[in-house]
């Protein structure tokens, strides 16, 4: 069995998730650490991690920098990277640039084995993937935001990958592109610590683009 790692300064969740984590007997061992740099120092001195659970109250460049660099190691070259969120629901925008920093999946309380089971499942589907169809779901949550506004909420796994899938098509109704071509193949020329950066310049572009569009679309004969 594969190896996990908790990463969290926050010691009660540590406790709850492990815990809960134990329970779902998936793993050959389920460390804990509550510093980033210490698990990346254990990857390049050889660890090996198949997931990666981090909570959410490190800094989102730091997240991207942990990330892009516990690829480049042996033992984490094709980990799935967890979320870790006190809250159940989440933004769109949150959801969508923490898919664009890294992450594949979203774990929240309470933390029991049919969550954990649900959220590994769905990690390993967007991981084995690809990037591409990672960023393609950030951008698709992007866009919904857009629609529907920031102060609305997603409900859960299902819901949320329907979302993207809807976004990303109705995109293509309104503007005539792809939101692959035009949107998530550009942000494959950056690192994953300049693509946090990018993605707020996505989003007003996406925003300006779909206002002139509309606007013409429907302008009177």
């Amino acid at each position: 069995m594969p190896n996990a790692v908790i990463i969290s300064r926050n010691k009660t969740l540590v406790r709850a998730l492990k815990r809960a984590v134990d329970n779902c007997d998936l793993f050959n061992t389920v460390e804990t650490q509550d510093d980033l740099d210490k698990v990346g120092s254990a990857l390049v001195s050889g660890g090996k991690f198949a997931f990666v659970f981090i909570d959410e109250t490190f800094e989102n460049i730091a997240l991207a920098s942990f990330i892009e660099n516990a690829k480049r190691t042996d033992g984490a070259k094709k980990a799935c990277f967890v979320l870790v969120c006190e809250e159940k629901s989440r933004s769109r925008e949150i959801i969508g640039n923490a898919l664009m920093t890294g992450f594949h999946a979203f774990l929240s309380k309470p933390f029991n084995v049919s969550n954990i089971q649900e959220t590994i499942e769905l990690a390993l589907k967007v991981n084995g993937r690809g990037s591409k169809h990672r960023l393609r779901a950030a951008t698709g949550l992007l866009l919904s935001e857009i629609v529907h506004g920031s102060k609305d909420e997603v409900s859960g796994p299902t819901n949320l990958w329907k979302e993207v899938e809807a976004s990303c098509n109705w995109y293509k109704q309104v503007t005539g592109d792809s939101v692959t071509l035009s949107v998530v193949d550009p942000l494959h020329q950056f690192s994953a610590v300049e693509r946090v950066k990018h993605y707020k310049g996505v989003s007003e572009r996406v925003r300006s683009l779909i206002k002139e569009r509309l606007k013409n679309l429907f302008l009177p004969s």
